[in-house]
């Protein structure tokens, strides 16, 4: 009864863990397959359960050939699987495949027709045991599969030990299924039944199926973008050596093996000079799960070109500040010469106590208009004048816009107290002032400045 239950118990566990693996990771083809030997093998025990209690010799041998017939191409799924798991360029094109599985198919197929066609090649008789019936060997047909068996096991411990040594990251999961085919083989020497001797290699297998599924792609996928990613990147032990280095942190001259320590201490806010290079450091401790300090994670960014780039940058900035600093300079001297200018287009000249000239030469434009009013004013306040002799005998034309800017002059000196005389005035500079309605009753004029000059002097005296 106890042995009845631990078969059921562990045709359950092994139904279980195919439909966990189908469940997770169906569309993966080491999953099916994974699949595939549970299936094999819960057959097998099917057919093995039911030859044992078999009344009759007919149904027994048919029942315990298809059981060895089973047992046979068990090893084919177990072979594609590791093909898939270890050697999938085994599938390339499906043609190796193919070969490499036909030898599997014939041996199955060869004890099958024997022990259903009673061809007596592998097998005799079948017949009773305390234990059900059993299938005797022939000779020499029963040697020969026997050696058969344990060849088919060649391709599968061939392929693990090349895939041990040629993929570092495979190494964990193929050593633990090698540790399960040795107990499952001390567990057939002990006796064991075939799903206990299986057990481990099914674990094993299950394991092997999730992690290179579900896990090896993650962190496949971590190291590609590690390996591509422009800053350094380097893992040191608790020592300060380094264990790993990409690509972009060799390329600054920082390989594993290497001992930082002395770099690390030589950084200065997080820079250090290496080979010629500026580097930028950042580090990150790394701990155990008791918190323990086990080493740290570098990352190291090449800033040479950048901090050359920066001293350029700066070295323009300079020339662009100095060159700034000369058109202010320059702008500062225009600005100074344009209000000479300024005065000189409308100069100011006392020639005697109170009396000024203001000579008006050239264009008496609009910014010379806007310029005159107030530069009148302020010489007036300034000099405290009462008369200002407005010369414009330099004008060569005198417009409407001109006039009017004249005679406002002319009206506000009057409000400080100082009178006008126009000095120099032409026919047509006097038509434009009649034109404008101007009357010489309000306006005094002289023909030249030596007149004016002398009406001053006299009336002074």
């Amino acid at each position: 009864m106890l042995e009845l239950t631990i078969g059921y118990l562990l045709i359950a566990c092994t139904s279980a863990l195919a439909a966990f693996i189908a469940a997770r990771a169906w569309d993966y083809l080491p999953a099916r397959l994974f699949v595939f030997v549970c299936v094999a093998l819960l057959l097998v025990r099917l057919f093995a359960d039911l030859r044992d209690r078999a009344v009759d010799p007919e149904p027994a041998s048919v029942l315990a050939t298809l059981s060895i017939a089973f047992i046979a191409l068990l090893d084919l799924p177990l072979l594609m699987l590791f093909a898939a798991l270890f050697a999938p360029s085994w599938y390339t094109g499906r043609r190796p495949m193919v070969w490499i599985a036909l030898p599997y198919l014939c041996a199955a197929l060869l004890i099958t027709i024997d022990g259903l066609a009673g061809l007596h090649l592998i097998f005799a008789e079948v017949t009773q045991t305390p234990n059900g019936f059993r299938l005797q060997p022939m000779q020499p047909g029963g040697s020969i599969l026997l050696v058969l068996f344990v060849l088919s096991w060649v391709p599968h411990l061939v392929l693990l030990s090349l895939a041990f040594a040629r993929e570092s990251a495979a190494r964990i999961s193929i050593a633990l299924l090698l540790v399960a085919l040795v107990i499952a083989q001390l567990g057939g020497s002990l006796g064991t039944g075939g799903l206990v001797q299986a057990l481990p290699i099914m674990f094993a297998l299950a394991y092997t199926v999730l992690r290179t599924r579900l896990f090896l792609p993650t962190k496949i996928g971590i190291e590609t973008a590690v390996q591509a990613i422009d800053d350094g990147v380097l893992v040191l032990d608790g020592r300060g050596a380094v264990v790993f280095a990409n690509p972009a942190a060799q390329a600054t001259g920082l390989h594993e093996g290497a001992a930082l320590t002395t770099v690390l201490s030589a950084a200065a806010n997080g820079h250090v000079a290496l080979e010629g290079r500026s580097l930028a450091l950042r580090q990150k401790p790394l701990h155990d799960q008791a918190g323990r300090p086990i080493g740290a994670v570098l990352i190291c960014r090449d800033v040479t070109e950048l901090e050359r780039r920066e001293q350029m940058l700066e070295a323009e900035r300079l020339q662009l500040a100095e060159t700034v600093s000369h058109l202010a300079a320059t702008q500062a001297e225009r600005a100074d010469l344009v209000a000479t200018m300024r005065q000189l287009a409308l100069p100011v000249i006392p020639v005697l106590p109170g009396v000024l000239i203001m000579p008006l030469i050239g264009d008496f434009d609009g910014a010379r208009i806007e310029a005159f009013l107030p530069t009148l004013l302020q010489s007036i306040e300034r000099e405290r004048a009462r008369v200002v002799l407005l010369d414009i005998t330099g004008l060569p034309l005198l417009d409407t816009a001109g006039a009017a800017g004249l005679l406002n002059g002319v009206q506000a000196a009057a409000l400080l107290g100082a009178r006008c005389v126009l000095v120099g005035v032409r026919p047509e500079i006097a038509q434009t002032l009649v034109g404008l309605g101007v009357t010489f009753a309000e306006l005094t004029t002289a023909a030249t400045l030596q007149q004016a000059l002398q009406h001053e002097v006299r009336r002074a005296k």
